[in-house]
């Protein structure tokens, strides 16, 4: 059957490796290849912790190579451009052309920026351990501005809260963080009594929520505009934006 192509290291491409690696046997000679852009895996639950400065970018990455060598399975760094599935074969970046028998796409998913070219040049986003360092960073230097996150979901939420705790920590009076989320409120998908309980917890924190806004436009330096659904327009000082998801789509 030809051997195996992964595209994408992260949780659900190693989960695979390791089942792969307890399977091998069954695999019959046949080679597993990953094929991911970076050389390591980011855990991406406990990146806003890393935004916050409770944890280390070490703590939540690991190298690839050792890791998937464990496994059995080999990695290669790269981004794949196309996929032919006549021939059988993957596209990189860099010019390499890959045969496979079997191809599984893990690739999961980026920041979504809703088409809002401003934001994606200004705003910073949660991706890997690197983006996380860079908002830390950038948090300890303007510990005193207002701090706006861009979506209510999970990682929002989670950013807020850690960027709340860390100026709390640190006693910063002046610092404001606000969450902005176009959907009626927060965590949308969870239980109500769930949401009620992160609603109190981050009041405790003195996040400010923002509920039934988006994200209209992004300053050069400090303008971030959004709309309420009654049609009223606030402006707000200073960028720090964290957008949705969508699927990371290397085809």
């Amino acid at each position: 059957m030809g051997d195996i192509v992964v595209i994408g290291a992260g949780l659900a491409g190693l989960r695979l490796a390791r089942i792969l690696g307890r399977r091998r046997r069954r695999l019959e000679g046949r080679h597993v290849l990953f094929i991911d852009a970076k050389d390591t895996f980011d855990y991406l639950p406990a990146l806003p912790d890393v935004a916050g400065g409770r944890l280390k970018a070490r703590h939540v990455q690991e190298s690839l190579a050792p890791y998937l060598e464990r496994q059995g399975a080999n990695v290669t760094r790269g981004e794949v451009v196309r996929v032919d599935t006549d021939a059988k074969e993957v596209s990189l970046a860099d010019g390499r052309v890959l045969g496979y028998g079997v191809l599984v796409i893990a690739c999961g998913t980026v920041t979504n920026f809703y088409g809002l070219a401003d934001v994606q040049t200004q705003a910073f986003k949660l991706d890997t351990a690197n983006d996380a360092v860079a908002l830390y960073d950038a948090v300890r230097a303007h510990p005193d501005k207002k701090f706006v996150v861009v979506g209510g979901g999970y990682t929002g939420v989670e950013i807020a809260g850690n960027v709340a705790l860390y100026l709390r920590r640190h006693r910063v009076k002046k610092g404001t963080v606000m969450l902005v989320e176009k959907a009626e409120d927060i965590l949308s998908t969870l239980p109500e009594w769930m949401r009620d309980y992160c609603r109190v917890n981050l009041s405790r924190l003195k996040v400010a929520l923002y509920p039934e806004c988006s994200l209209a436009q992004v300053g050069y330096r400090e303008v971030v505009e959004r709309h309420r659904a009654d049609g009223c327009r606030v402006d707000l000082v200073r960028r720090r934006a964290a957008a949705g998801l969508r699927r990371h789509a290397p085809l």
